[in-house]
């Protein structure tokens, strides 16, 4: 075998080689697409519940007017039920 045949084996084992692992990487990135789609859905598609499952409300307390009352505090939200509890 001379040098050129064999430089063209060589060629070609790498060039098969590389060929196999892009076709490897590729089925990989596909697979992992696959199962990603899977566990996704859509925002637009979420129901209202799931949506309060994922959501969080910020709780202040100057959102509440407070009452003492029997060593506990009561806090009301609403300002017209507190200007009625405290009349």
């Amino acid at each position: 075998m001379d040098i050129s045949n064999y430089e063209k084996t060589i060629e070609h084992q790498f060039d098969s080689f590389c060929k196999t692992v892009l076709r490897n990487h590729a089925r990989n990135i596909y697979a992992e697409n696959k199962r990603r789609n899977e566990r996704c859905i859509s925002l637009e598609l979420l129901t209202q519940a799931q949506w309060n499952q994922l959501s969080i409300l910020d709780d202040y307390d100057s959102d509440y007017i407070c009452f003492v009352t029997h060593d506990f505090d009561i806090r009301v939200e609403d300002i017209l039920v507190a200007q009625h509890w405290n009349h």
